[in-house]
């Protein structure tokens, strides 16, 4: 998922698919309407989210996964489809928040950093709840 992730941040296709879709939006005489379609767009998105965390959570109970820390890596990954998707629809005013610079770098960068950081703590929490000499008899079976 954070691989899809990267190769997005460096070939900017969220900004591509932006573009064609106000292009599309543009020529169809709708582009001053699109409130409705956008918020469309982010009911849609929301249940499609609810329904894959469903799916995951039947899965995991099915796989009776013993990682303690994957429920904020979960979370945050939600979080992260849920913001590109809002950045994808793109509202003015959240577009203008997310833009903003903190030294350097655009707010919605920091997120995205921030959200791959819970990520790869609860990876290395389960790593370490896994390797450890306690548990060393349990990794066996």
């Amino acid at each position: 998922m954070y691989f899809l992730f990267l190769l997005e941040i460096s070939r900017g296709w969220r900004h591509q698919l932006r573009t064609i879709v106000n292009d599309v939006m543009q020529s169809a005489g709708i582009y001053g309407d699109r409130a409705m379609i956008q918020w469309a767009l982010v009911v849609t998105s929301l249940a499609f989210g609810l329904l894959l965390l469903v799916i995951y959570r039947a899965l995991a109970n099915e796989a009776r996964l013993q990682a303690k820390n994957h429920v904020a890596a979960t979370v945050a990954t939600v979080v992260l489809i849920s913001l590109f998707i809002l950045e994808i629809i793109s509202f003015h005013h959240v577009d203008a928040l997310l833009y903003q610079i903190f030294g350097g770098v655009m707010l919605i960068g920091w997120m995205w950093a921030s959200l791959a950081f819970v990520v790869l703590i609860s990876a290395m929490l389960d790593m370490w709840d896994i390797f450890r000499p306690a548990n060393a008899a349990l990794k066996d079976n």
